[in-house]
């Protein structure tokens, strides 16, 4: 059974894939990293409004997005992104959309997070919330760290002087957090991920958390 507004889904984002790589150079590499069957979590770290539609795009398989329940309230956008997977989320994660991206996982698909659970000011990577973790354990499935650069500064990359650029990282799996209590299995997913998002870009330290 297809996900509901697939065939517009893939169809909006195989056209802005190749726009971005047109007008911003987009780059993308490890897609191979991602499961194209099965529940997954896809987590990324966040710089700009385009990051959802910018991992959309370079994506391998179709993802649900947690979207801002504001904007749920324009009938028009309301109707676009719910055929895009778009579901709505009150600010840190509420407990209704948290709820619905399990049901998608245990149904085998696949759920675009950013653990840092906002924008970054600075460029700099934050500390996990614990949404991303959470999910994880309890739907027991892996998660697949996503590098993004580029996106705050689209004007460079229109001009040339960078790239953006959208890494997916080998997966980390169940066993890695198997055997510890639940709350310290959450807490150590949001890390791996941030670490090996650091790793990808060179954000070290990353800024207020202790890793």
């Amino acid at each position: 059974m297809k996900p509901p507004g697939e065939g517009l889904y893939r169809f909006v984002w195989r056209v802005l894939r190749g726009l971005a790589r047109v007008l911003w150079g987009l780059e993308v590499c490890g897609e191979e990293n991602v499961p194209l069957k099965g529940g997954v979590i896809l987590a990324s770290n966040h710089l700009s409004l385009a990051d959802p539609p910018i991992v959309g795009a370079a994506a391998p398989r179709t993802l649900y997005y947690m979207a801002k329940r504001e904007l749920f309230d324009i009938p028009l956008l309301r109707s676009l992104i719910e055929a895009l997977n778009a579901f709505p989320v009150r600010r840190g994660y509420g407990r209704e959309a948290l709820k619905r991206a399990l049901e998608v996982l245990r149904g085998g698909g696949a759920v675009l997070l950013f653990p840092e659970g906002t924008r970054s000011r600075d460029g700099r990577l934050g500390p996990p919330k614990p949404g991303v973790g959470m999910l994880a354990v309890k739907g027991r499935v892996p998660v697949v760290p996503v590098a993004l650069s580029g996106t705050k500064h689209t004007g460079r990359c229109l001009l040339r002087r960078d790239r953006i650029r959208v890494t997916f990282i080998s997966p980390l799996l169940p066993r890695e957090w198997e055997g510890l209590p639940e709350k310290e299995a959450c807490r150590r997913v949001g890390e791996l991920v941030m670490e090996r998002i650091a790793d990808v870009l060179g954000h070290w330290p990353l800024r207020s958390i202790g890793i």
